[in-house]
């Protein structure tokens, strides 16, 4: 990341949880098996299963989880880390327990939107160098854990309308870099000009976005790219009273006006966020659960470098997004 990125933020360290290993062994034991045959990562698109992990966790966590949802829920706040520890020697078992467990506990907390592809509550990213080399290859930039991930919240998309998913989640399974550096977040109430800027743009101002493409490897030589643009408003206030902020992907211009007239309004956003003078960080580690309160703030991560030769597989994480969020627009078929 960038040392303007960095200008004058005053960093405080998000806060972080730990699950002990002798809880996280009892889960493991109590509820990873079915048919005395270990659970896998894909027995997680069964609802039934999803909801016995659920509920075990709820109960087996039920001391940590208020204290996650306190610190989710708090203004000033907004973001929270827990580390799962390691229960197995084989590298095998343990990536698989571990990211059960995350699972589990995440989706006590936040019910999450199902993959398209595989129908799990969650998406698996794996990076490697021949992955990363391919995403060059077609001009994709941003997705490979060694790209500048700048300041913005994510978004999802449901039967064509786009969303702001309440909360968000990232497991790191493993990161193979020596130098992974730290995952930042900015709350959206410390930002002191944002009502200036929510004046100026404008609430519920639909503008037009090209979409940070969708990208599945196939395992083949190249990738199957889905480039998607919306419609969306920038800034939508909730029912609560509270504004969601829509900040993804390349701004074109405002809705109904041409591309090349188009002043990107978003440039001053990105500036306020990025010069903030107050900004949490959590360094990015191997088994760690980063929840974060998506629709309330931004987040960005400094780029992964130094990897680990041996290992040719250089990060897999899990993403989930909440079922519940705000509508912000809507995809535009070209």
């Amino acid at each position: 990341m960038g040392e303007d990125m960095l200008m004058n933020a005053v960093q405080s360290q998000a806060p972080i949880f730990s699950i002990s290993v002798e809880y996280a062994r009892d889960f493991a034991c109590k509820n990873l098996r079915i048919d005395d045959a270990p659970l896998s990562l894909a027995h997680t698109r069964d609802k039934l299963v999803m909801g016995r992990l659920t509920e075990q966790a709820s109960l087996l966590f039920a001391d940590l989880i208020p204290e996650i949802r306190h610190q989710l829920d708090h203004p000033l706040v907004g973001i929270v880390a827990i580390d799962v520890p390691q229960v197995s020697e084989d590298a095998t078992v343990d990536a698989i327990v571990g990211s059960l467990i995350a699972v589990s506990l995440t989706q006590a907390i936040m019910p999450s939107l199902p993959d398209r592809e595989n129908k799990t509550p969650f998406s698996i990213f794996t990076a490697s160098k021949d992955n990363s080399k391919k995403l060059d290859r077609v001009g994709i930039r941003g997705l490979s854990p060694t790209d500048v991930l700048d300041f913005h919240s994510d978004g999802s998309i449901v039967d064509g309308k786009l969303s702001v998913p309440d909360h968000i989640s990232i497991f790191n399974v493993f990161i193979n870099y020596h130098d992974r550096g730290n995952f930042y977040w900015v709350p959206t109430s410390t930002i002191s000009s944002f009502s200036h800027i929510i004046e100026k743009v404008g609430l519920s101002q639909e503008y037009c976005f090209s979409l940070t493409p969708a990208v599945y490897d196939n395992g083949q030589s190249d990738v199957k790219v889905v480039d998607r643009r919306a419609r969306a408003a920038i800034f939508t206030r909730a029912l609560d009273g509270s504004i969601t902020t829509f900040m993804n992907g390349t701004f074109e211009g405002r809705a109904g006006t041409s591309v090349d007239q188009a002043e990107d309004v978003t440039a001053e956003i990105k500036t306020a966020i990025s010069t903030n003078p107050i900004r949490y960080s959590i360094p990015q580690e191997s088994r760690r659960l980063i929840l974060l309160n998506n629709a309330n703030g931004f987040h960005a991560r400094d780029i992964f470098e130094n990897p680990m030769e041996e290992y040719p597989v250089t990060r897999t994480y899990l993403r989930s997004a909440s079922i519940a969020g705000k509508v912000v627009g809507q995809i535009v078929e070209d």
